[in-house]
């Protein structure tokens, strides 16, 4: 036969009360909210109710997404397409030379002049040379003074020849300079061609877009 239970003994009115439980779960505990991806999920809330009251603006703005891509690469073509012709007009092409060619054409014409001023000079000296050795006899070396000029003139033809030669350098350093910009915007325009292309690709992700946003506003 099981014995009696004992009675409970009265509460000493001097003993320190007990703390109250712990309600707090413990770390690790599955049934804590957690969060998601890293992001608090209070955040996550706060977040989709603005784009709930956003949601008019975000629809207009995604619906406008197809022009504005088309419209940036419109513009981007332009501008890849007027590089283009600017380097053609530099360079030239097939059919039409450019600047760079013009300007190596006329150094090499200046290049040219300066040779033929060169023998031209050359052959004055030479002039001279014989017009002052004429002596004749009984009156001397009649011809001192034409030598004198012709020696004159074949000093100021050399003078001439080497300007010549000086602006032939510049020009063809220029058509090479030209030459080497056209290149470089020619680069430029295709590269921007192909930018063009890239957003023009986009249009159809962004007509996928748009019919999200059309959706979103018939919520």
């Amino acid at each position: 036969m099981a014995a009696p239970d004992s009675p409970t003994p009265p509460a000493d009115p001097d003993s320190p009360t007990p703390p109250p439980p712990d309600t707090s779960r413990p770390e690790g505990d599955e049934t804590a909210p957690q969060p998601l991806f890293g992001v608090d999920a209070d955040r996550l809330t706060d977040a989709a109710e603005w784009i709930w009251q956003h949601r008019e603006q975000l629809t207009d703005l995604v619906q406008r997404i197809p022009t504005l891509l088309d419209d940036a690469g419109r513009s981007i073509a332009s501008a890849g397409d007027g590089a283009v012709s600017t380097a053609d007009l530099l360079a030239g092409t097939k059919d039409r030379p450019g600047v760079s060619g013009l300007a190596e054409s006329a150094g090499k014409v200046l290049a040219g002049c300066h040779r033929e001023l060169a023998e031209l000079n050359e052959q004055l000296a030479g002039l001279a040379d014989q017009l002052d050795s004429i002596n004749i006899p009984g009156v001397g070396k009649a011809f001192d003074v034409a030598a004198v000029r012709v020696r004159d003139g074949a000093t100021r033809v050399s003078r001439v020849a080497d300007g010549l030669a000086d602006v032939a350098t510049s020009m063809s350093s220029i058509g090479s300079g030209v030459g080497d910009a056209a290149d470089g915007l020619r680069d430029l325009g295709t590269n921007l061609n192909a930018s063009a292309g890239t957003l023009r690709g986009l249009l159809d992700s962004g007509a996928e877009v748009t019919s999200i946003g059309k959706l979103g506003g018939s919520a």
